[in-house]
Formats: C-alpha cells, structure tokens, sequence
C-alpha cells in the first residue's frame, strides 16, 4: 500500500479539525457535510479592504472547470483560512497544491473541503499560479463545476503588475504617471460597483491586462509609486478610468460606444498618435467567414452603414447575404463578431470586394477615454500627466482615493 505523503495527512487533519472548531452544533450534525453552514460560506470581508494608506482588489486569475485542476505553489509556506471566521485551519511548510473538485466539493490536493471558499495565505507574501509569481493571497471558490482562483492584492501592488502590459515601460515618465492615475480609477471604480461579486476584475484586456509579478519594471514601478493613492474623481466619485490603445484622431462619447452616459467621458480631437502603431489598418475577411461569424448563411452580399458617431465611428449597420438574409446590428457587436483584433476599433469604412469584406479604418480598440499612444506623444511634447488626463476625462479631478471612503 503507498503510504500517504504529508501534504495529504495534514489535509485530512485539516478536515478533521473543521468538524471539531465549530461550537454549538447539534449532535445531529454528524450527519451533514463538515464545515460551517452555508451561510458562513459568504466572504464578509469588505469588499476593499482597506488602512490609512491601501486598498486591496480582488483579481480573478485562473478558472478551471471539471477534473482539470489549477496549481498553486507556496515556496515559504502556507496557511489556510476558513474566511467566514478568519479560523486559520492549517500551516503547511513549502507546497505544491492542486485546486479542484471533488464530488461537487473544492479540493485541495485531492481532499474535499467543506466550504466553498478558502483563503490560501502565504507565508512569505508570494505564491505562484500556472506558474506565474504574484503578491497577496488567494481565494479559492467552487461554484457549480467551476473553480477560481482569485488573488486578493494592495492596489499599489497590483498596479505593478497591471502598467508594463499595458503600455510600454520607455514611454515618457508623465505618460506613465498619467496612466497609473487611469489604472488605479479604472479598478477601484469596479471594485466599488462590483461589491456582491467575488472579484473585482479579471486579468485580461476585458478589465486590465495584470501577470502578477511577471514584466515589472522600474520605470513603472516608480510611476505607480508616484502617483500612490492618486484617482480621477467626478461629482466626488471614483471616475471610470477608460482607456484604450489609439484612438484614431478623437477619443468617443461613452454613450455612444456603450448604454452609460458618463459626463466626463466625452468625445475629443485627439491628433497626436497619428503616425504611431494602429493609428490606420486595413482588415480582409473571407465573405464567407464573415457570414458565418455573423450567423449568416452563404457569403456577405452587402454591408450599408445605417449611421455613424460624430467622430465618425460605425453606430449600425445593415449586412446581407447572398441568400438573402439580412442582420442590423450595432458597431459594436459587429466588431465583436468579427473580432476586435481583426476589427481594431468602430472607426472604418466597410466595402464588399468580390470574395472579401475589406474594412479601412483607424485606431485599436473602444476609443473611450484616454489614448494610450497620444499620451506618450503628449508626454513627450512638454505635456504632464495632470494635463494629459485633463484633456480626456472632462471635468474630474484628480484627488487621493481615501477621502470617499466608503466607496460610493
């Protein structure tokens, strides 16, 4: 018989222990599931956490649904935490851990937990996920046949990881300060609307690109550092800190991109990243494929543009096929359709060339709020960050986040 290895005793140890903890139970509960009740499942930890000077965020960074599982890796050692209770369960030294389920249960190494959501705390402030090192803790959760993993980080801290992907750590210093100030008020603007859900953001260009620890520079870092604190604020509070790569020569109305109407978020010739990357482009798509991904039979026929944005940009159109059928849809969600790698912004022209959908257009990416690239432009020509954020986020102001507390 193989004998069981230590992660796997202090596991079942650990199980044990969450049976014996919980005073006032009925003898009855022999017969129900170890661990506190559902209702203690809830993390009842604000959802910022927060101290004089910090904040932390909640940053999902892995799913994995079914038998795949996700590893984690605590090179100074761990202790996990029923976050009910903030009942420290077990230490472990130095371990590799394998998050999955379990007949419907999270399990950690194999072990079915109880509670649907454990806090995993390093020792030493680092863990690794899928082997990428990140600062903070992690939550994990199970819901349905689906695990996450979270990592709950200060906000300084996850900004390291957050600015040298999204921009480039050679840009101007005020460029950089300009577009910490954005991060920061992109994130805790979503953490305060997002508080009845387990994370905050993810870690993908849906939210801000973030990789933990990976690609950190000093140039950022002393951007983040900075600027410490520092958010765009509107009507006293925390501004939405839109961004996006290259807005083609003007930045959009956010109401005309999605259904919010935000004051501060206004349209604005913009020239300075004419010139630089995405600033033009031209994409070609198969007729055929673009019926397809449009839920069209046969091959696009046609593409007549039902009405632009003042900037110019694609606020519906009308597309038909050869067979045809035909689809009104918005910008928007034909960009999606197509893809917005392929399809970089709403500002283009479409044409229907023989066997191809040709696009011609300019900028990469939602064109709301600050131009990523006329920043650097800006910073280089004298600009500071103040006044670069001042030309995209009409009105705001930029103030420390500590003085809305709470969020609003």
């Amino acid at each position: 018989m193989n004998s069981l290895s230590p992660i796997h005793v202090r596991l079942i140890l650990l199980v044990v222990l969450i049976s014996t903890v919980s005073v006032g139970w009925s003898a009855s509960s022999a017969a129900k599931p170890l661990g506190p009740a559902p209702g203690e499942l809830v993390l009842h930890e604000s959802e910022i956490g927060r101290s004089n000077d910090s904040a932390l965020v909640k940053v999902s960074i892995a799913r994995s649904a079914g038998t795949n599982g996700i590893a984690l890796s605590f090179e100074g050692g761990v202790s996990l935490i029923l976050p009910a209770r903030g009942l420290v369960l077990t230490n472990l030294a130095a371990s590799n851990i394998m998050l999955g389920i379990v007949s419907n249960r999270l399990s950690v190494s194999g072990t079915s937990m109880t509670s649907a959501t454990l806090i995993l705390k390093p020792r030493d402030g680092l863990f690794r996920c899928q082997g990428i090192r990140y600062r903070g803790d992690v939550i994990a959760q199970v819901s349905g046949q689906q695990v996450s993993v979270i990592n709950r980080i200060e906000i300084e801290e996850y900004l390291r990881g957050v600015l040298p992907h999204e921009v480039n750590p050679a840009w101007h210093p005020e460029a950089l300060k300009a577009q910490a100030i954005a991060a920061r008020s992109y994130v805790l603007s979503r953490a305060s609307e997002n508080r009845s859900f387990a994370h905050d953001v993810d870690n993908t260009v849906s939210s801000q690109v973030y990789k933990g620890t990976l690609g950190e520079k000093p140039s950022t870092d002393k951007a983040v550092e900075e600027t410490r604190g520092l958010v765009l604020m509107h009507n006293g509070k925390i501004a939405v800190g839109f961004f996006h790569a290259s807005c083609g020569g003007a930045t959009e109305d956010s109401g005309n991109v999605w259904s919010t109407t935000l004051p501060y978020l206004k349209g604005k010739h913009s020239p300075w990243c004419a010139g630089t990357p995405h600033h033009s482009w031209v994409a070609l798509i198969p007729a055929s494929e673009a019926a397809q991904l449009l839920g069209l039979t046969g091959s696009v026929a046609s593409i007549e543009v039902r009405g632009w944005t003042p900037t110019q940009r694609v606020r519906s159109l009308t597309v038909r096929s050869g067979t045809g059928q035909v689809r009104v849809l918005s910008g928007a969600d034909f960009r999606r359709a197509l893809g917005i790698n392929r399809v970089k912004s709403m500002l283009f022209t479409p044409r229907v060339r023989g066997p191809w959908v040709q696009l011609v257009g300019r900028g990469w990416g939602h064109g709301v709020g600050m131009c990523q690239w006329c920043a650097s432009r800006m910073a280089q020509q004298g600009m500071e960050a103040a006044q670069i954020l001042a030309h995209f986020y009409h009105t705001a102001a930029i103030l420390p986040w500590r003085i809305v507390w709470p969020i609003n």
